[in-house]
């Protein structure tokens, strides 16, 4: 009966940690300081889902207005979309 007893306590803690391991790493994913830059991000380069598909890394096209990166500014975001337009041209 002890067994159980340690084995349910320990699962109980090792659940707690792993959820509060998980938030941290999400709020790292999506730091609320960063904004979401839409049309900056190339084929294959988009940070995270949109309209058109569910995962990170996953856009078709480049610069699609659906897709987005994160940028520290606006200034770094306007940056990285004239980047990626320049890059469109070639």
């Amino acid at each position: 009966m002890e067994d159980k007893k340690a084995f349910y306590i320990a699962s109980a803690v090792f659940s707690a940690l792993t959820i509060i391991s998980t938030d941290q790493v999400s709020a790292k994913a999506y730091d609320p300081v960063k904004k979401r830059c839409y049309g900056a991000a190339l084929a294959g380069q988009n940070d995270c889902p949109s309209d058109v598909h569910s995962c990170k890394g996953t856009s078709t096209t480049d610069c699609n207005p659906q897709d987005w990166k994160l940028a520290m500014s606006q200034e770094e975001c306007d940056k990285m979309i004239k980047e990626c337009k320049k890059k469109m041209k070639k």
